[in-house]
């Protein structure tokens, strides 16, 4: 726990450093171009390359700085016996089975659906802002909910109430990263029985997720 805390306490100091940083800079060239008379088009160009500059820095942070998720509780669809909605976000990146949460299709009663997706969510450390999103896919098997899942982030554990932020396209034993657009203090990756393609079952997605690494980006 104080590991965790000196963590935190660490990545809060460089980026409040990168931040003041980034605003000195930038008002620094505001005057500069009203100076020297340069347009407020050009201006803002040199801003953006500024803040470009300045979020390359925070994304060399390394991952156990800005990670928001593992560890923290989590939850989703049914579960199997064999692979607990905890497996997706405990530090270990193996992708073969059976180290993954995976989605129990057996253990819903559809009550006449037609179709049936599944989903799975993590509680953030905290609320994020446009995270980066992590994922180790499973060694087989992505045609089990049609090679595609997307993101959403939400404040609270109702899917519904979540907005979507991002998607990842998956192929077996890949590392795929993407940033979530949006904020909110959970996440939830979801797969669904549209969208996706060379789907195993054409009414049911069922998902297998090895492994989900949120990371800081503000």
């Amino acid at each position: 726990n104080n590991h965790r805390e000196i963590s935190k306490s660490m990545q809060k100091t460089h980026v409040e450093i990168l931040g003041a940083a980034t605003t000195f800079w930038a008002e620094s060239l505001k005057r500069v171009a009203a100076f020297s008379g340069v347009s407020e088009r050009d201006s803002s160009k040199q801003e953006e390359v500024v803040t470009e500059a300045w979020q390359a820095d925070v994304n060399s942070i390394p991952d156990e700085l800005r990670d928001l998720s593992t560890r923290q509780p989590c939850g989703g669809s049914a579960a199997r016996p064999d692979g607990p909605h905890r497996l997706a976000n405990d530090g270990e990146t193996r992708q073969d089975h059976p180290h993954q949460y995976h989605f129990d299709a057996f253990a819903v009663d559809r009550g006449g659906a037609g179709s049936l997706g599944s989903h799975w969510w993590v509680r953030l450390r905290r609320q994020a802002s446009d995270p980066e999103v992590k994922m180790w896919a499973r060694d087989c098997c992505s045609e089990a909910f049609g090679h595609r899942l997307w993101l959403l982030l939400g404040n609270s554990t109702n899917l519904a109430e979540a907005r979507e932020c991002g998607m990842l396209d998956v192929k077996d034993d890949a590392q795929v990263s993407t940033v979530c657009t949006g904020f909110g203090e959970y996440l939830f990756v979801e797969a669904r029985t549209t969208g996706g393609w060379g789907y195993q079952d054409d009414d049911t997605a069922v998902l297998m997720l090895p492994e989900i690494r949120v990371l800081s980006r503000d």
